[in-house]
């Protein structure tokens, strides 16, 4: 009895003199205010379901970045050195012959739906394709990716795969390709074909990638455009897969890719856009914050003219 008055005084003595070091805890800071050109829809019209709270972080890191869109109508030699940090990633589109550069939000990566979708907030992108039966969705996530189908009206929904798709393709036949990226099963990626079975949509594999590819899709008259560690390249629906262009530095993050009739590719990336000549073995660069200076800039840089575009406002850090 003694021992077990003793050993509760000791346990006693050690509660109170660990209460007595413990450091208050501090209250938590009032969360920042999201810019309202942060807080993008992420359905269709008429949907008030918006990506807050799993976008925080990413919306805190780019609070930095100014909205734009304009043409592209200067280039100047590439950058040298170490890209920037990705916090300005940017949407690089072909409308004719015309290249438009787009600062892409952080809650910018989900494709529209005719039907109200709030995604589980695991997903930070949405894919969407219309099929002859409804739409194929792809939902993509840090930890866990899925693909399912859903209805016309969204009334109804089926799982068809875990992998993790990054874009679709609609190849000439009207098969639905898509890109797979970092599953075990598809090696470090892969193109895939969607096809409709009795039981309902399956995924079928096309081409097994070498190499890890960007996430960038781009759609090519029904060839497959995508980037994989330096390398341009174009897969079709029957499994063949042909590298056209190598980029020998290191770019960062490609975040979209696009490619005009003449030939050309382009590649969105931190601030700027990479323009590659692939028949010339040539590449020039624009930044929206140099223009065609040759020089990589952040976008959370001091606002500077540019050449080919005029001058960006800056957020500020």
């Amino acid at each position: 009895m003694p021992r077990a008055r003793s050993a509760l005084a000791i346990g006693a003595a050690c509660a109170a003199l660990a209460a007595a070091c413990a450091k208050p805890r501090q209250a938590k800071s009032p969360e920042e205010p999201v810019p309202e050109w942060l807080v993008s829809s992420v359905a269709g019209a008429g949907d008030a379901c918006v990506a807050r709270a799993r976008e925080a972080h990413a919306i805190r890191a780019r609070l930095a970045c100014a909205p734009f869109a304009r043409p592209v109508s200067a280039w100047g030699p590439p950058p040298r050195g170490r890209a920037p940090r990705p916090y300005c990633p940017v949407r690089v589109r072909v409308v004719g012959e015309q290249v438009v550069a787009e600062s892409r939000s952080a809650t910018g990566g989900f494709d529209d739906l005719p039907f109200e979708d709030c995604p589980p907030y695991q997903y930070y992108a949405r894919h969407v394709i219309e099929v002859e039966d409804g739409w194929l969705v792809a939902y993509e996530g840090a930890f866990y990716s899925q693909i399912v189908w859903r209805s016309r009206d969204g009334a109804d929904e089926q799982l068809v795969s875990a992998a993790r798709i990054t874009g679709f393709v609609r190849a000439p036949s009207g098969a639905v390709l898509g890109l797979a990226i970092a599953r075990v099963r598809l090696g470090r990626g892969a193109v895939v074909r969607f096809e409709r079975t009795p039981k309902g949509w399956a995924l079928r594999l096309v081409s097994i990638l070498p190499l890890e590819p960007s996430p960038a899709v781009f759609d090519d008259g029904g060839v497959l455009v995508g980037f994989a560690k330096g390398f341009v390249f174009r897969a079709d629906e029957a499994g063949h897969v042909e590298n056209v262009a190598y980029v020998a530095r290191d770019v960062g993050h490609v975040g979209s890719i696009a490619k005009t009739g003449a030939g050309s590719y382009y590649l969105g990336l931190e601030c700027g856009v990479l323009k590659i000549r692939a028949d010339a073995h040539v590449e020039e660069w624009w930044s929206a914050r140099g223009g065609a200076t040759g020089r990589w800039r952040g976008c959370d840089e001091e606002e500077e003219e540019v050449e080919g575009g005029g001058a960006v406002s800056s957020v500020g850090r």
